[in-house]
């Protein structure tokens, strides 16, 4: 460890579920996780912090990215090794696809409190599995290898085509899971629209039984989307709006689109390896880049799942009244074990530290030991640590997710929204979307935007993702986009350089 005030990298910002989640994210970093040695997750130093309805995770310094860079690049540039990080994830997913299942056919009602802590636990392990190969592909361990490849592609082909090279070569040719549920869902669609006309209702949609259990069947599959994102869970409710929506588009032509694309890929990066001569190594690299985005999302659909389970098990142990000052509104701000305790008969946590609490709390991991801080204290410590960022520039520098330049206005999107799904549905087509990071829940959002820019993220994040499939001008890893920019600040998204130039502030 150095000497040296520590210097924190901001992981992602998102809307946090309080004391008890922040635990879960904190004691990833600790050696008590067994699955950090064979997912090849190095970090051990970190902070989750909570103030004002947002969560902030930072790694803790410059040094240990820079070990897990060189850490990386022997893992990620090692077939043998690529592969075997893929299998292992791969295998963590179909356990937590198994729980998924099995949850689907539990009646929560019926277990027992101790019953409901034994159920928790085991799905803990589960989702600590999975977000466990999730973090073990975070941006820090592709630094080297991008740079590497970057240099190669502008010395034997040019600065002008290199970034548009990358893009292309490191895109995944696999449907990613949001790709697979919109196929699914199209599907469904169409054939509402043999015997559907126009609008429908719920109600209404009773009426026609097979269309509506196929609409409940993938509401089940898919409604842990929406849930740990923004609380917003992809229902039956949610998918009869949709439908509403979908059923005036030619869903054959779409599903045609999407289905089509892996050949279309394969096609142009096979063009224009042959038309530069690039070489097979360099190739190889952005194969396993793509394959690793790729998983990378499949493992956020992952740990989204079990985080649902775990979020409804919590829930339920709420309404067991356990305690006046353990209920629905208050148990996000225990700790897992201080929950056992009370369900043991122990002593509650008291409104004064649960206000604390509310207001701000921190996690710091220094050397896989977790200290916990809450109300001022967090606050104070969380100042001491952070150094404050600089936020009166008129121009921001990112890397490149997806190569472009356009002009547009800009919306800005927090998890801490009230109504994010009504404001997504306002959205202007040809907008600036900017947010911390894109998240499956903002897809409907992302399709009408004309460029993203993000605070966090890699060329493995979402947003590089989805961005190269849609052909989206996108800056990633900005840092602080979504504290400098404004919803109808005019900006020049320039994502052939990585920059985001502010043209006029929205007053």
């Amino acid at each position: 460890m150095t000497n040296k005030r520590p210097q924190f990298q901001r992981m992602w910002e998102s809307s946090a579920m309080g004391v008890w989640a922040g635990e879960l994210v904190a004691k990833n970093f600790i050696p008590e996780n067994h699955i950090k040695k064979p997912a090849g997750m190095q970090e051990k130093n970190a902070i989750f912090y909570y103030r004002k309805g947002i969560g902030t995770q930072c790694f803790y310094n410059i040094d240990e990215m820079k070990a897990s860079d060189e850490f990386g690049y022997k893992k990620y540039t090692s077939k043998e090794r690529a592969n075997d990080y893929l299998e292992r994830s791969q295998k963590a997913l179909r356990k937590g696809d198994k729980a998924y299942a099995g949850f689907l056919k539990t009646n929560l009602s019926k277990k027992s409190v101790t019953g409901l802590f034994k159920y928790y636990k085991e799905i803990i392990e589960t989702f600590n599995e999975i977000y466990t190969y999730f973090h073990a592909c975070q941006p820090q361990y592709f630094s080297r290898i991008e740079k590497e490849i970057q240099k190669y592609l502008t010395e034997e082909i040019s600065s002008e085509k290199a970034g548009e090279t990358y893009s292309l070569l490191t895109k995944p040719v696999k449907l990613d899971a949001l790709r697979e549920e919109e196929i699914a869902w199209l599907k469904i669609v169409r054939e509402a629209q043999k015997v559907l006309k126009g609008e429908t209702t719920l109600k209404g949609l009773k009426n026609h039984k097979e269309i509506f259990r196929k609409i409940k069947d993938h509401s089940d599959k898919y409604i842990f989307c929406g849930v740990v994102e923004v609380n917003t869970p992809w229902d039956i409710d949610y998918y009869v709006k949709l439908l509403n929506k979908d059923i005036r588009t030619n869903s054959n032509e779409k599903i045609k689109r999407i289905t089509s694309q892996k050949d279309k890929i394969i096609k142009k990066q096979e063009e224009i390896i042959k038309k530069y001569s690039i070489s097979g190594a360099v190739v190889e690299k952005c194969k396993t880049l793509g394959e690793v985005g790729h998983n990378r999302l499949s493992m956020r659909f992952g740990w989204t799942k079990t985080s649902y389970i775990y979020i409804e098990i919590i829930k339920e142990i709420a309404t067991r009244n356990l305690s006046p000052n353990l209920n629905i509104k208050t148990i996000w701000d225990y700790k897992a074990s201080e929950a056992e305790k009370v369900a043991k008969g122990g002593k509650t946590i008291s409104r004064e530290e649960i206000k604390k609490r509310g207001q701000a709390f921190l996690f710091y991991v220094k050397d896989g030991e977790v200290s916990f801080y809450s109300g001022d204290a967090a606050v104070k410590k969380k100042e001491e640590l952070v150094p404050e960022e600089k936020l009166d520039v008129d121009e921001i520098k990112g890397a490149i997710g997806c190569k472009g330049k356009v002009r547009g206005k800009v919306i800005v999107f927090s998890w801490i929204e009230e109504d994010l799904t009504k404001r997504m549905e306002e959205m202007k087509e040809g907008s600036i979307l900017v947010a911390g990071q894109t998240r499956p829940f903002l897809m409907s959002a992302v399709r009408k935007a004309k460029a993203i820019i993000t605070d966090e993220g890699g060329i493995t994040c979402h947003a590089a993702i989805v961005s190269r499939e849609l052909n989206i001008p996108c800056v990633i890893g900005t840092k602080i986009a979504t504290k400098v920019l404004k919803d109808g600040d005019l900006v020049e998204v320039d994502a052939n350089k990585g920059v985001v130039r502010k043209l006029k502030r929205n007053k």
